[in-house]
This record gives C-alpha cells, structure tokens and sequence, in this order.
C-alpha cells in the first residue's frame, strides 16, 4: 500500500514553496545571503509578501523548503500502511516519497553552490534538521508503540533514516549530481536496512 496521494490543494502548496526557494535560491547565487530581501525574493517569485509568510516565516528557513509537509509525508507512511508492515518497510516507502516530491535537482545544486559560499548559513538549516529528527523519532515510537523516554530505538531509527537521505543526496552530488536523486536514496536506503533491522532487534528496557 502507498502513502496517500496529496491532493490538487496539497501539490500547489509544495509547488509554491519550490518556487519561492528556486526564486530566492538564484538570488543568493547573485546578489548573497545578507543583500537579498524577502521583498526581492516576492518579486522574483511574483508573489506577496503576505504570500511568502503564508509557506516561510525567515530567509533561512527557505533552506528547508516544508519540514512539516516533509513529517506529514512520513506519518501518513506509518500510519495508513497494512496492520503488519514493518516500520523499516514503511519508513523506507516515506523517504522516497518526500526526496521525489522535495528534491529537485536544480534546487539541490542551487543550494549546494550557495551554501558553498556562505557555509554559515547551513547552520540553521541544520537546526530545522534537529527538531524534524525529534519528530521523527516520535512517529517511529508510536508505530512501535513504545515509550521513547525509555527505549533508544526510536531515535536511532529516525537519525538514521536522515542521515540515509542526506547521505544519498551526497552520493547523487558525488556522480555528478544528474537525473533522479531518488535511486540514490533507495540504494542507501536498502544497504543500510540489515543495521535498521539490528536496531530494532535490540532488547529494550
């Protein structure tokens, strides 16, 4: 069984996000971080102000294009698979879902180019990625229906299933960054299962 497919409503959301990052993504490329306003973004992405705060509530947060659509995307792979299908199984069918929806080739080398210039900026970005992680790891608790408070497994699952992206992002860059990045989620995703698989296996408290 596959995730819910998002509906018309849904798609325009991520579609309006990806424009807005593309947008302010060129304009980091040509003007940086620091110079480029949200006013400029608007205008490049042909949008209001109110527009851009409707999906964004900073510059930085741009960087991360939709964290909670990202979670939702997850949940609703935890959520509405069959009764008896493995976390890791339902996990892995999320990921992939949210790379093809969010990880658009062209934004992805703009962001690796920006970020190359100006690395601090990554910084928030990997703020974002904490809390998304924590979040996670509350999902993977409640699909296993244990206490995270007192078993680890949660939040090894969750870290390690976004280290997987980004380290298939990473791989994806490494061939040359063209095509789909999704076969290079996959692949990580699938040589890393036998560990996921011994995580949970672990004997909890």
């Amino acid at each position: 069984m596959n995730p819910k497919s998002p509906g018309l409503r849904e798609r325009k959301k991520v579609e309006t996000r990806l424009a807005l990052a593309r947008a302010a993504m060129r304009l980091f490329e040509e003007r940086g971080f620091a110079a480029t306003t949200i006013d400029d973004i608007t205008a490049a992405a042909n949008v209001s102000r109110r527009t851009f705060f409707r999906y964004f509530s900073a510059k930085e947060e741009v960087f991360v294009v939709d964290p909670q659509g990202k979670l939702d995307a997850l949940h609703v792979a935890l959520a509405d698979g069959p009764p008896d299908e493995p976390t890791i199984a339902a996990l892995r069918r999320g990921l992939l879902a949210v790379t093809a929806t969010y990880f658009d080739p062209d934004l992805l080398r703009a962001e690796a180019r920006v970020v190359y210039k100006e690395p601090e900026i990554a910084a928030s970005a990997l703020a974002y990625q904490v809390r998304w992680e924590d979040a996670l790891a509350e999902e993977v608790a409640a699909d296993l229906g244990v206490d995270i408070r007192r078993d680890p497994r949660p939040r090894i699952v969750a870290h390690t299933t976004v280290a997987i992206m980004r380290a298939g992002i990473s791989a994806w860059f490494q061939e040359g960054g063209g095509g789909d990045v999704v076969p290079f989620v996959t692949d990580v995703f699938d040589r890393t299962t036998p560990a996921l698989e011994a995580v949970l296996a672990m004997q909890s408290r």
